[in-house]
C-alpha cells in the first residue's frame, strides 16, 4: 500500500459564466481504494499544474530520502552480521570492535547505540552483571 498521494488537475466548466477553474485533487489510499483526501482551485491551468509539479518533486524527494536510509540501514545490517561472525572467531578482538564502529558510521552513527563499549565489545554493566545472578 502506497503512504504517497495521487494528485490530479481536473477542469471545473461552469456554463453559466462560461469560465473554468482548475482543481488540484489530492488523493490517498484507503482501504485498497483512492479516496479524496483536499483540494486545491485555481483560476489558471498553468498554476495547477506547476502547483502539482512542486508536490510530485517534494514527493519524489521523500521516496530518495527514504530509499537512502533503507539502503543504509542495510549496510548496517549487512556490516553487523559479519561483525557477528567475526566475534565468534576473533573473541571480540580490537579489529571486530572497529569493525562495529565502521559500521556505525556507515549509517551515520556516531557511537554505540547501547552505551559505551568496552572490552570485547561490552558495556561495563555487561561485564560486571547484574549482581542478582
Amino acid at each position: 500500500m502506497s503512504i504517497y498521494p495521487k494528485i490530479i488537475v481536473v477542469e471545473k466548466y461552469d456554463k453559466d459564466n462560461d469560465k473554468s477553474t482548475w482543481k488540484l485533487l489530492i488523493l490517498h489510499k484507503k482501504g485498497g481504494k483512492w479516496v479524496y483526501f483536499t483540494s486545491i482551485e485555481f483560476n489558471s491551468w498553468l498554476k495547477a499544474n506547476a502547483y502539482k509539479e512542486n508536490i510530485e518533486q517534494a514527493i519524489d524527494t521523500d521516496k530518495l530520502s527514504a530509499e537512502k536510509l533503507q539502503e543504509q540501514l542495510n549496510t548496517a545490517k549487512n556490516a553487523l552480521t559479519e561483525a557477528i561472525g567475526d566475534i565468534e572467531q576473533l573473541n571480540g578482538s580490537d579489529d571486530t570492535i572497529k569493525y562495529y564502529k565502521q559500521a556505525l558510521a556507515a549509517i551515520g552513527g556516531d557511537g554505540c547505540p547501547v552505551g559505551a563499549v568496552g572490552k570485547n565489545g561490552l558495556t561495563k554493566e555487561e561485564l560486571e552483571g547484574s549482581g542478582d545472578e
